[in-house]
């Protein structure tokens, strides 16, 4: 016992000793080193030697999943074999500049290298940005400046040295910039380029390029790559990597059920994942806990905020969102749609806590589990369902915007998949030939497969959005009808979107199409019962006190009625800025006043913020599960 108290005296000194050294050291220095210093002891307190979830391109810290991999090995081959330019082209935050750090670091011994960010001006001035990044002056006059940069490559390339460089951001590069770097390629010999470019940029630069204007550096990029979201293996492998490298070695910091939720929350975006990882190590920080679970990254996740929802003009109701509109959409709301009006506010982690909820019970993502199981939900979902598991064919799933088809597909594809069926989503916008091919060819649609209930059972391509399928999709799905091969059994196609695909399958051409429509099932609006019934349920699924009061009365009830026209969208998006409003003021009950008031205040958008179903981490299983239990009881009464 005395060995182990001197053996932790002993270790109590060295540690103070080693704080007392590090007062020391930063005693006379700035408040920006001070507060690294803090950083250092925050971080030397959780086993780590820095933060491995900054924001910075540091390329050690680069994962190299198969896309990354990729990338990066074809910018090192193509500057190796004197391409003159290349291109990578990816969304933010997956990692361009990282890459090209990386990159710049392993040619640094063998090259000259420049890093420009977003060069601007004219052809005078990119030579300038060029000369001063290389490390050399240059004068006022162009033809010095030129030659200079002539003389500067001639000279590299008589050493034996290249010369590269990176021009990041290119996106926000206007035509004549790029015009700019095209003439830099002039610099040649005839055997080899003195000069290798690499542009990177968003997606935004790909349609920059194919400008017509700018067909010959179009025509010059000989390598172009991009960059893919990781999945959920790669999403584990990249958060144990980025902790390895800060220096953690101890017992996993992060439970799987923690990870799942940062993949679905970032969309295997890495700098999400950066920001998700770093609020979850504050949070278990400040919670004294030693693993980041599931519970910590729900928290974190509703903290989150996306800076671009955030209006800094607000005062007393900083978060604002505005909803993306869908175009060509019917609006369901009486309100006016003028420009000066206010968009729905979006309900902020302080609003949710204020009211006891656990989330976001009007949140429009198209979750299994914020299904409400009104007449006009119930009859699609049932019938979808049925209809699948006996007998397959053409299905078709019509109602308005915000009606919640994206919902009921969302729930027929989770039940499906419960029972080991596989089934296919797509948008219509993502509809094309090659897709259609390789979902048919994939066994994702087919023609004999196994199910309890139905042994013949195909499994099932959902079609959401229809309504934006071009003509040539339409053909594509009525060609595969047609080629089925003579088999009785036709595939599983399920045509979701508003009531205007009625109309296109009725033409000449997609005769076939529209003779193998089996049922076409069609959600109605909600009379005020059900619009109460389905208020209730959402709630429901949220309070944490089951003998909370009610939140909406009963003549809110009816003013909801009167302004979403029983359009379940455009209730979620009135029921939530009423939440908002109601929070500012302190009182958590909603009145008819209150209702009526945001109804003239916002533009209420029914549509769904996300197009494709996704099962949301917070889903209650228990309710999916009762949902299956109905409709196998449906089935069995029907079969």
């Amino acid at each position: 016992m005395q060995k182990e108290n001197k053996k932790s005296e002993q270790q109590l000194s060295s540690q103070g000793n080693r704080l007392n050294q590090y007062r020391e050291d930063f005693a006379c220095q700035d408040p920006a080193q001070s507060v690294n210093f803090q950083a250092k002891l925050f971080f030397e307190s959780l086993g780590m030697t820095e933060n491995p979830f900054a924001g910075t391109p540091d390329p050690k810290y680069l994962y190299e999943s198969s896309t990354h991999a990729e990338a990066k090995s074809s910018l090192i081959i193509g500057l190796e074999c004197g391409v003159g330019f290349q291109a990578l082209i990816a969304p933010p935050g997956m990692g361009k500049t990282t890459i090209l750090f990386d990159v710049i670091k392993q040619f640094q011994p063998i090259a000259r290298t420049a890093f420009l960010f977003q060069p601007r001006g004219d052809y005078r001035d990119v030579l300038r940005y060029l000369l001063s990044e290389l490390g050399e002056r240059a004068g006022p006059d162009l033809l010095d400046i030129q030659e200079r940069v002539n003389r500067l490559l001639v000279r590299e390339h008589e050493a034996g040295r290249r010369t590269i460089v990176v021009v990041d951001e290119a996106q926000s590069l206007n035509s004549e910039a790029l015009e700019t770097l095209r003439l830099l390629s002039n610099f040649e010999t005839p055997s080899e380029k003195l000069l290798q470019i690499v542009l990177a940029g968003q997606p935004q630069l790909a349609k920059n390029l194919a400008d017509p204007g700018l067909r010959q550096l179009q025509q010059r990029i000989s390598i172009l790559k991009t960059l893919a979201p990781l999945d959920l293996r790669e999403t584990d492998n990249y958060i144990q990597h980025r902790l390895w490298v800060g220096g953690y070695e101890g017992e996993p910091l992060f439970t799987s059920a923690a990870i799942k939720l940062i993949w679905e929350a970032s969309y295997g975006v890495p700098r999400e994942i950066n920001t998700l990882c770093f609020n979850a190590i504050l949070l278990v920080t400040a919670l004294k806990r030693k693993h980041i679970d599931e519970e910590i990254l729900r928290e974190v996740i509703a903290d989150t905020t996306p800076i671009e929802s955030i209006d800094v003009s607000a005062t007393s109701r900083p978060e604002r969102v505005e909803l993306p509109a869908k175009q060509g959409s019917a609006q369901t709301s009486d309100v006016a749609m003028s420009s000066e009006e206010q968009r729905p506010e979006r309900l902020s982690a302080q609003h949710i806590h204020f009211y006891n909820f656990k989330m976001n019970p009007f949140d429009r993502v198209p979750d299994p589990s914020r299904l409400c199981l009104t007449s006009t939900h119930w009859r699609a979902l049932a019938g979808l369902y049925t209809r699948i598991v006996q007998k397959g064919g053409v299905l078709l799933l019509v109602g308005d915007s915000g009606s919640g088809k994206s919902l009921v597909v969302s729930c027929v594809m989770k039940l499906l998949s419960s029972n080991d069926l596989k089934v296919e989503y797509v948008g219509g916008g993502q509809l094309s030939a090659t897709r259609l091919f390789e979902i048919s060819h994939s066994g994702a649609i087919g023609f004999d497969s196994a199910f309890p209930h139905a042994p013949a059972l195909c499994p099932a391509l959902f079609v959401d959005d229809a309504e934006t399928l071009s003509r040539n999709s339409w053909e594509q799905l009525r060609d595969l009808i047609e080629n089925k091969n003579g088999s009785e059994q036709w595939p599983t196609i399920v045509i979701v979107g508003r009531s205007e695909i009625e109309d296109v399958l009725a033409s000449a051409e997609l005769e076939t199409l529209n003779r193998a429509v089996a049922v076409c099932y069609r959600l109605h609006d909600l009379g005020e019962t059900e619009i109460k019934n389905y208020i209730s349920c959402r709630l429901r699924l949220v309070q944490k006190d089951s003998d909370a009061a009610p939140v909406f009365s009963e003549d809110a009830i009816s003013a909801l009625s009167f302004h979403s026209h029983g359009n379940p969208g455009a209730i979620n998006c009135l029921c939530e800025a009423a939440l908002v409003k109601a929070y500012a003021t302190g009182n958590p009950h909603i009145s008819a006043d209150l209702i009526d008031q945001v109804a003239h205040d916002v533009q209420p958008n029914p549509t769904c913020d996300e197009r494709a179903p996704r099962h949301h981490p917070a889903c209650n299983a228990e309710l999916v599960k009762a949902a299956g239990v109905l409709l196998d009881l449906h089935l069995a009464l029907h079969t």
